[in-house]
């Protein structure tokens, strides 16, 4: 295995392991906000139902002040790629009919009935 490859392997491996630590402490952190909120006012359910809405609203949040706009701006890459991809495809397809005139043979597939 050579140097880089270790190096890849290594890095890559750092950052499964950090998403899974930080995984695992919101995960405990969201059971232990519905444990704590559980006891202050008795029920476990209500303590579920607050915590779900501070995170929902957390989330909406996150996606209005940051992810919409990347959302966004993706859809506007995507949009360019289809339009280059359709361009080529166009191209690609007049060439061969302008090969298909000159010759005057057949280029396309041929398709089975």
């Amino acid at each position: 295995m050579s140097e880089q490859n270790r190096e890849s392997a290594g890095i890559f491996s750092s950052i499964i392991f950090f998403v899974i630590a930080i995984s695992s402490a919101v995960i405990l952190l969201m059971a232990s906000a519905v444990i704590w909120i559980g006891e202050l006012i008795g029920s476990g359910a209500l303590a579920c139902l607050i915590v779900a809405a501070v995170l929902l609203l957390i989330a909406w949040m996150i996606y209005f002040l940051a992810a919409r706009q990347s959302i966004e701006k993706l859809n506007q890459h995507l949009d360019l790629i289809y339009n280059i991809a359709s361009a080529a495809s166009n191209a690609y397809h007049s060439a061969l009919k302008l090969i298909n005139s000159i010759l005057g043979e057949t280029l396309w597939p041929k398709t089975e009935k």
